[in-house]
């Protein structure tokens, strides 16, 4: 019963040590534990600890908990496991023996034979013994024990490597990006083996990286992208002594066209390892893949204090066709069924959905502000900034012909719409999720998608947007910049997720005075 009682302890003690790691620094979380360690009462325990040990390596053939090589030594004749007196005379702690031979002593602790009606009390205990040795196996260098008691591979175990790493990264280097677009490729032009590469991959060592492609820019590009941003600066941020921030863009609307495809070639799917593979989808070519164009209309998502809810920020998705009727009987339908027809978008048809889709749906469904911005880009069929019909027809619905303005944003620039920085993309990953059979369950799919499309995720997309802009100020115009990771789920789970970003310091170098207003 005893040995129950310190065997619970001990567990008591193990559980101590994996707390004591957790909720302190990892400097300091040695320390901490030598202090809890090296105290009388584990000193005491190690005592009795002996005495048992050698108890039961007299009795092994009858089938008690602990074995040991020694049976045939007596008491006087045999080493102590541990000695309590064998302490570093520098730091008082536990040295580096004494640390081993309590890991040899843990680790020699068996669970008792169930079989067994006489020790069945033990089962319990040796069972929190068991999770004391578990504990002590997640415990890494702050354990007090040592690092070199609780593993036996070391971080300069193996033989040598025949290249060495640090050469290697440097003659990766001077290799032409083109050269290396695969490990297979990278290790021929290297001259070593691919699983050598591969090694280095795993390692960390190396990391695949993505081209995409991206527009053209001359200097009026750069220069209208530059001036873009800095006019989202809000003004009265300028001279204020907090840090510039953007502005909160509410009262902005992005809208765009987006081509959705019926089915995509090098589709995956993951199969059982006794299923055949799914059958391969045949189409005539290519470029005849059964496709629809929609106008998605976005904006930022916002609490409503008129209607006291929330806002998800989705105007509206738009189909660019019409519906009719086949005429013959063909194979997989039959004269009446319906189909979907698509139509060129021309100004004609774009101003037609202005004014009978987007305007309608901004007034029922976003909160009314002062100079509501419709954001498009310069293609050939998007209407003019200055248009006498669209301000006629927002007058119409709205009262007032400034009540929503158009602005065409600057040429070469798909990466200051939301629409093209990360929704359309966003979106065609949920759509493909679904299985559409023909046009118009691609349609019904692709707004079922959009109406469920999170407005968290959305507003993030905002928040990117305003990222994007601090680096374009940063590269003067470029579009040759990478998008920095903000972490923005994690900030939005603490509440911290910002309502608009600081400016970057490189925008002070310019007139914002003049360039905001």
């Amino acid at each position: 019963m005893n040995k129950i009682l310190q065997s619970n302890e001990l567990a008591r003690l193990g559980r101590l040590l994996e707390e004591q790691k957790t909720f302190s620094g990892r400097k300091n979380a040695s320390r901490v534990l030598v202090s809890q360690v090296a105290d009388e009462r584990l000193h005491e325990l190690i005592q009795i600890s002996n005495q048992h040990l050698y108890e039961d390596n007299l009795s092994i053939s009858r089938g008690k908990s602990f074995r040991s090589s020694q049976d045939n030594k007596s008491a006087d004749d045999m080493d102590r496991v541990i000695d309590p007196t064998d302490i570093d005379p520098y730091t008082g702690s536990l040295t580096s023996l004494q640390k081993q031979r309590i890991c040899d002593l843990l680790g020699q602790w068996e669970e008792p034979s169930r079989q067994n009606p006489s020790i069945a009390e033990e089962v319990a205990s040796v069972g929190a013994v068991m999770q004391f040795k578990r504990a002590i196996a997640h415990m890494d260098t702050d354990f007090p024990f040592g690092k070199t008691a609780f593993t036996t591979k070391f971080e300069n175990s193996g033989r040598n490597p025949k290249h060495d790493r640090d050469m290697l990264l440097q003659e990766i280097k001077n290799i032409d990006p083109t050269a290396r677009r695969t490990i297979r490729s990278l290790a021929g032009a290297v001259g070593i083996p691919v699983m050598t590469i591969w090694r280095m991959k795993q390692s960390k060592k190396l990391k695949v990286h993505t081209m995409a492609l991206k527009p053209k820019l001359n200097d009026d590009h750069r220069l209208n992208r530059l001036f873009h941003c800095i006019a989202k600066i809000d003004k009265n941020t300028i001279n204020s002594v907090a840090e510039m921030t953007f502005k909160s863009m509410y009262n902005e609307i992005h809208i765009d066209e987006k081509w959705f495809f019926l089915v995509r070639d090098g589709l995956r799917c993951i199969v059982t390892q006794d299923e055949p593979p799914p059958k391969a989808i045949s189409v005539s070519h290519k470029s005849h893949i059964t496709k629809v164009m929609f106008l998605s209309a976005l904006a930022r998502p916002r609490f409503n204090h008129t209607t006291r809810q929330e806002f998800d920020g989705l105007i509206g998705i738009y189909p660019v066709g019409e519906i009719d009727m086949y005429v013959r009987a063909s194979h997989g339908h039959q004269p009446g069924d319906l189909k979907w027809c698509n139509v060129n978008m021309d100004r004609d048809l774009y101003r037609d959905m202005l004014f009978n889709f987007v305007l309608p749906d901004v007034k029922k469904k976003m909160p009314i502000d002062n100079n509501i911005i419709l954001q498009q880009d310069g293609a050939k069929a998007h209407l003019p900034d200055d248009d006498p019909l669209f301000a006629a027809k927002v007058t119409e619905l709205f009262g007032d012909p400034t009540a929503v303005k158009l602005y065409t944003q600057p040429a070469q620039s798909p990466d200051l719409n939301v629409n093209d920085l990360g929704f359309f993309n966003s979106l065609q990953s949920r759509y493909y999720q679904t299985a559409p059979k023909d046009a118009l369950e691609l349609i019904e799919m692709v707004e079922e998608t959009y109406k469920n499309y999170p407005a968290k995720k959305l507003n993030r997309i905002w928040l990117t947007l305003q990222s994007v802009m601090n680096q374009v100020i940063n590269q003067r115009g470029d579009n040759d910049y990478t998008i920095p990771h903000m972490k923005k789920k994690v900030l939005e789970r603490q509440n911290q997720l910002p309502l608009s970003l600081d400016v970057t310091a490189e925008a002070s170098t310019y007139p914002l005075d003049i360039l905001v207003d």
